[in-house]
């Protein structure tokens, strides 16, 4: 048995040295040859050897006479095609796998039912034979590991061994798997008021991959990483309350590679804290020193830390209580100035500031002293004692005129007239607060005349009014 193209050496012998050899192959001469004369047999190679029935016979000259032979038995040659290079082959048809992906490798050959062997680097892994009448080899490694991979194969007809050229290398990449990748926010808390901003950011173990992000399940962007980073941020302008999550995809050698999901992170979006309110009870703008009162502020947010500031600068703190959203504040002296308030709230751990509450001004006035309460009433008597004594004088110097009037006027007889009565109105109004350095007392003095009948007198009548300032 040989394949197209082998040769081989075909011999012939007898018992005579010098005969004359002569080789057929199915009843057709193919060759003639002489022996040496001291040899009796004759080798024939031919450059290619073929397929058919091969015999020899010689011929013997002995003493001027040829005698010749038998015809030896006949030596039936099979003659196969060649053997091809082996094919090799994988499937996926990738050069590029991660750690722990398995693989299919053929290898295939032109003789069914042949013995297929796999190597790696020139190291023989496995052998397998192929089904009778199939081809082709299928390994499947548990892991496939780097390397370059080739195979061949053998063949046995009628008990000889027939191995085949070794095929082409296949070079095989294995790269670390994608790990789950690490979403993360750039702050220290996962609670956030409503409006607020955030960073979050997410991680995998190849630089320069895609990172896709998505909220509940639905994807909200992606982004790729800097070439030699292996971190994509999102800057989000306002947060929302959801569950997000990540996960990247890396091009490697042509072949993309989608790594896991991310962990779910939770974040939790609450109302911002409001602007709070300040008030007053009572709700006076000014206060006489050494009075107090209750200044509140309220929030939103039942249970907050009230501070309390006056001019900008802290007075005092005062925690709401657990149900209420109001501080009430009882500073023992009220002083004058511009208060404010603030309140913070811990929302699931994370502390919050609201914004400052409108200015509440108050002024304060000195109080009265005792020597400034006797001052303004000896005042006052000065006041009346000098108004009387310029009714009187005013009184009597009426009274003379009036007389020489009716001396003049009195008719005949001397009956009754009407008699005219001078009346007096004094008013004594303070200022609505007189300042804590003036002890002015203001008296407004009107002096009129009233008739007997009731009548005010007018103008022309001759009132008499009188200012005293004291």
């Amino acid at each position: 048995m040989f394949v197209k193209g082998e040769s081989a050496e075909i011999s012939c012998s007898g018992n005579y040295p010098g005969s004359k050899f002569t080789f057929y192959r199915d009843g057709k001469i193919i060759k003639s040859e002489l022996a040496p004369k001291i040899h009796n047999m004759v080798t024939f190679t031919p450059s290619e050897i073929s397929a058919g029935h091969y015999w020899c016979e010689y011929i013997e000259s002995m003493d001027g006479r040829e005698r010749t032979s038998p015809e030896s038995e006949r030596v039936g040659i099979s003659v196969l095609d060649p053997l091809q290079k082996a094919t090799i082959s994988v499937k996926p048809d990738f050069l590029v796998f991660v750690r722990g992906e398995s693989a299919e490798i053929s290898c295939a050959g032109n003789y069914p039912g042949s013995n297929f062997s796999l190597y790696r680097d020139g190291e023989l892994i496995t052998s397998q034979p192929a089904l009778e009448n199939n081809h082709t080899a299928i390994f499947t490694p548990l892991e496939i590991r780097a390397g370059n991979y080739s195979c061949n194969y053998k063949k046995h007809v009628d008990g000889r061994e027939f191995i085949s050229p070794v095929s082409d290398r296949v070079g095989i990449s294995v790269w670390g798997p994608l790990q789950n990748p690490n979403i993360y926010l750039q702050s220290d808390s996962e609670v956030f008021v409503r409006g607020e901003s955030a960073v979050i950011s997410c991680s995998g173990n190849y630089p320069g991959s895609n990172f896709f992000f998505f909220r509940d399940c639905e994807f909200i962007r992606s982004q790729t990483a800097p070439e030699y980073s292996h971190t994509a941020t999102f800057n989000l302008s306002e947060i929302i309350a959801g569950n997000y999550t990540c996960f990247y995809i890396s091009n490697i050698e042509g072949r993309e590679f989608t790594s896991p999901e991310s962990n779910r992170m939770g974040i939790f979006v609450w109302d911002s804290l409001q602007k709070p309110n300040i008030s007053m009870k009572p709700d006076f703008r000014w206060f006489v020193r050494g009075e107090s009162a209750e200044i509140s502020c309220s929030g939103n947010y039942p249970g907050s830390n009230f501070s309390l500031y006056r001019d900008g600068e802290f007075i005092t703190t005062q925690p709401a209580p657990e149900n209420i959203n109001t501080a009430i504040f009882i500073p023992s002296e009220i002083m004058a100035g511009n208060y404010t308030c603030t309140y913070t709230a811990y929302l699931d751990g994370r502390r919050f500031a609201s914004p400052e509450s409108e200015r509440l001004g108050i002024s304060e006035r000195a109080s009265w002293t005792r020597e400034q309460t006797s001052g303004i009433t000896l005042g006052i008597v000065t006041a009346l004692v000098i108004t009387v004594f310029i009714l009187g004088f005013c009184v009597r110097k009426r009274g003379k005129q009036n007389s020489r009037i009716m001396e003049r006027n009195v008719p005949m007889g001397g009956g009754p007239q009407n008699s005219s009565v001078t009346y007096a109105t004094v008013r004594i109004v303070p200022r609505s607060m007189p300042p804590a350095d003036a002890e002015i007392i203001y008296a407004n003095l009107a002096i009129g005349k009233r008739n007997e009948e009731g009548r005010e007198a007018d103008e022309e009548d001759g009132a008499v009014y009188a200012t005293v300032r004291v």
